[in-house]
């Protein structure tokens, strides 16, 4: 979580940040909150889904001028790279969840 925070603040790789953003997110809303509901009042998973779309938006938009994107002239934006985002994002998370729930389930048989 810390190093796409740090990759979205400085503009680096805006479509990398934001697909990690997208798959922490899920990982969290699968994990934590979805058997709380939808709001956040509850504890549910309104506030990840808000960050997913604010990391798809990221990468859609592309980073500013004052990004090491720009001063290195890449220009990763667009509704590709937005969709890229989330297809990349969806995987990983739902590989993290996977990965958390066999390990829950092998622990417990043990």
């Amino acid at each position: 979580m810390a190093a796409s925070g740090v990759m979205l603040a400085l503009g680096l790789l805006t479509s990398l940040a934001g697909a990690a953003i997208v798959g922490i997110m899920v990982n969290a809303a699968l994990s934590v909150h979805l058997k709380n509901g939808f709001w956040v009042q509850n504890q549910g998973f309104e506030y990840p889904v808000v960050l997913m779309t604010i990391g798809v938006a990221v990468a859609v938009t592309g980073a500013g001028t004052y990004s090491l994107d720009h001063a290195f002239g890449w220009t990763l934006r667009g509704g590709g790279w937005g969709l890229f985002s989330i297809g990349l994002g969806m995987v990983s998370g739902l590989a993290i969840d996977l990965y958390r729930r066999r390990t829950r389930a092998t622990e417990a048989d043990h």
